[in-house]
């Protein structure tokens, strides 16, 4: 199978999909360059713009994002951030792409446990690390033709920039902000979507 990764973390997934690895972009894509390319999958990896009907068709759905989430938790930008200020289950997940951004079924998942000393630079560090195994250990057990599909739980959250940009004064350190203190704010203004 030949595949194009997307996003700025492309080239860490390199090592992992070897001579698989036809083709990698961050930039805006469409089908014209699909055919160019010749790729018949897709990873993307923080890949900030849509990927249409239109390009999923030309790859026949073959189209997998990985998300430094606990999906259904924190659809959408910024998840790292959200977990905290919302006190949400973190972990990271690998899904298929749907017309809907993140809603498609589960690949596979892995939650993560962070201790209160995070900061959101290093919880982010950790979360990436993670998805980096998580498509490793994906690729050499199952790769495109064996993937799972389960449906994601009801519920979650969803994200957008404009809501980030709301809330992103509470960052007195830029990355280097400690968790717990996005994790105060969140619960000292009833932000939390579940019980400590």
């Amino acid at each position: 199978m030949k595949i194009l990764v997307l996003g700025p973390n492309a080239t860490l997934l390199s090592p992992i999909l070897g001579t698989s690895l036809v083709a990698q972009s961050n930039d805006p894509i469409d089908v014209q360059q699909l055919n160019e390319i010749g790729c018949d999958a897709i990873i993307s990896f923080g890949y900030r713009f849509k990927i249409t009907d239109q390009i999923l068709e030309r790859v026949n759905g073959n189209a997998i994002n990985i998300h430094i989430s606990l999906l259904p938790w924190n659809r959408g930008s910024n998840p790292n951030f959200w977990s905290w200020l919302e006190n949400t289950p973190k972990g990271v997940s690998a899904h298929w792409i749907n017309s809907d951004i993140d809603y498609g079924d589960l690949v596979v998942q892995t939650e993560v446990q962070f201790k209160q000393e995070e900061t959101l630079r290093s919880s982010y560090e950790t979360l990436m690390m993670r998805a980096i195994t998580l498509v490793s250990d994906f690729w050499t057990n199952h790769g495109f033709e064996s993937a799972p599909r389960s449906p994601q739980f009801e519920g979650g959250s969803n994200h957008t920039k404009a809501q980030f940009n709301s809330y992103s004064h509470i960052l007195r350190l830029g990355n280097d902000t400690p968790c717990s203190e996005i994790s105060a704010f969140g619960k000292q203004n009833g932000l939390w979507l579940t019980a400590n």
